[in-house]
């Protein structure tokens, strides 16, 4: 059919059993010159996903040409449970493409690919920031315990901003209570690692978080920072908040924090 949606109906309808004709068909989707014909053909071989619809999209993979459509293979892809698939994403970090690096990553994580803790670690400092940077993301989320916490603050002060921003987002999914560290840059002078700092301070370690948070509140000079301290405040609820947000709604010259300030306020009129 010459409309996309007709063909997308047709072929969803194609028996899952991975009958091999079909699966043929099927294969022909992915050689039309339209990306979204291609896309279709891409989903429903995940849908089958058998050994036969893996190779075919294994070598599909291999010579497709849109950045998009590749993205969408590699997700694709991590629904299939090949043993091999660990080593592949692994190899597309080193992709020229970002898209297909972050695809990688979340392919990553998907599967659970915790034997690529160490590896990916290694990646933190890669010389490609983007590589880093997506390699951070994947250790907070696969990884929960010190070793992993530990190795991130030691690249810390080696890596450049986005890293810095993703390890202190990691720290925090980590879990380990490195609330020292997280504390020490809440003066930083960027306010991005200050923000981050408080969030990942807040997921670790209460009682540091809130009287961060209060003081964070009251004099940090940039309204985004600040906006996060109402957030934690307003999510651990601590005795007497509703008089410190009240406080705080008319001492405060930012109308997005006094925004933030109310939604808090009016949830307990």
């Amino acid at each position: 059919s010459d409309f996309i949606d007709v063909v997308s109906a047709a072929a969803i309808l194609i028996d899952e059993t991975g009958n091999l004709e079909e699966l043929k068909r099927l294969k022909k989707l992915l050689a039309s010159n339209d990306e979204r014909i291609r896309m279709v053909g891409i989903n429903c071989l995940g849908l089958i996903n058998d050994e036969h619809s893996y190779n075919i999209l294994y070598k599909h993979f291999l010579k497709e040409h849109s950045e998009t459509v590749r993205a969408n293979v590699v997700k694709t892809l991590s629904f299939f449970h090949e043993k091999e698939l660990g080593k592949f994403f692994i190899s597309l970090l080193e992709d020229r493409s970002t898209k297909i690096q972050e695809a990688a990553v979340n392919a990553l994580i998907r599967i659970r690919a915790t034997d690529k803790i160490k590896y990916l670690i290694k990646k933190v400092t890669d010389k490609n920031v983007w590589v880093g940077y997506f390699a951070t993301k994947a250790v907070g989320a696969l990884c929960k315990d010190a070793y992993c916490a530990d190795t991130l603050i030691k690249h810390y002060d080696h890596v450049r901003l986005q890293i810095k921003l993703a390890i202190l987002d990691s720290l925090g999914k980590i879990g380990i209570d490195c609330s020292d560290f997280l504390y020490s840059l809440l003066e930083d002078t960027n306010y991005d690692i200050r923000k981050e700092a408080l969030n990942a301070l807040s997921l670790i370690n209460k009682k540091k978080a809130l009287a961060a948070a209060y003081n964070l509140l009251e004099k940090d000079d940039n309204w985004l920072v600040r906006i996060k301290a109402v957030d934690i405040i307003g999510s651990y609820k601590p005795d007497g908040f509703l008089n410190l947000l009240k406080k705080r709604l008319y001492a405060d010259n930012n109308k997005y924090v006094k925004q933030k300030i109310l939604e808090y306020l009016e949830n307990y009129v």
